[in-house]
């Protein structure tokens, strides 16, 4: 917006900023493996969200060797391109299973430990999303 009065000419710029992005899930700070939050084994889904633009979610559980896992969640956008990795304690640098663009990842452990699992979103964007961990002794 320009303004001139008695030969003086101002130029004056608003700027306004606003953010899309919900507020932090209460699981963060989890956005590095050594910050990741431990989830349960028994299908009980969590409720989480990408907060901002940055945000990777990182969640850890105990496996037992020769038990199977499923690893779900469900994204409540349908534009959202959430991957899922799984990775073995100390290895975050390679995963072992991944539901890369897909909502499931069915793995048998075979050496017990504890395992980590990074939930990202492609394209950067909210997207809140429930995720679980279910055990095969869990069913029984």
């Amino acid at each position: 917006m320009r303004y001139n009065q008695f030969g003086v000419s101002l130029f004056l710029s608003l700027l306004i900023t606003f953010s899309a992005f919900a507020a932090p899930d209460q699981y963060e700070a989890d956005d590095r493996p050594e910050l990741a939050k431990v989830i349960s084994t028994d299908g009980v889904a969590q409720e989480r969200n990408f907060h901002s633009n940055q945000d990777d979610d990182w969640l850890k559980f105990d496996a037992v060797a020769g038990e199977g896992y499923i690893i779900a969640g469900t994204w409540e956008s349908s534009f959202a391109e959430v991957r899922l990795y799984l990775y073995k304690a100390g290895r975050t640098n390679s995963a072992i299973a991944s539901a890369g663009g897909g909502n499931l990842i069915d793995w048998t452990c075979t050496k017990s430990g504890t395992y980590f699992v990074k939930v990202w979103e492609d394209d950067r964007r909210e997207a809140p999303y429930q995720i679980w961990v279910q055990s095969d002794s869990s069913n029984a």
